[in-house]
């Protein structure tokens, strides 16, 4: 039986199969508000009819986002589904790694 080749990941799958940088970034954030939601309807048990009528979208346009037909909706709307659920929203920025001071255009230092 011929080896399967194996690749380290970066930790964005969509970086991996080649997507720029900030694109898999701004796919991945859409993917992970998805799956949020996907886990919250689960977990409260309610059907995807009853989700979709809650966040006033159609069940098939539910259906659509998790089969990942997403990229006509824009992680406002999808942070906007997750509050109409109930769900608080929380957003974390982080630097990214080796960030080097720069001039704002204020004047102050930013790091």
């Amino acid at each position: 039986m011929p080896k399967t080749k194996v690749e380290d990941s970066c930790g964005n799958v969509f970086e991996d199969i080649g997507f720029p940088k900030a694109e898999a970034r701004a796919l991945l954030a859409k993917a992970e508000l998805v799956v949020s939601m996907k886990d919250m309807i689960e977990g409260v048990g309610w059907t995807r009819a009853k989700a979709a009528k809650t966040i006033g979208i159609t069940q098939a346009e539910l259906s659509s986002l998790f089969r990942g037909e997403y990229a006509d909706i824009s992680e406002a709307q999808l942070l906007s589904h997750l509050m109409r659920l109930g769900c608080d929203i929380q957003v974390t920025i982080n630097r990214p790694p080796r960030a080097k001071a720069s001039k704002s255009a204020f004047g102050r230092t930013m790091l």
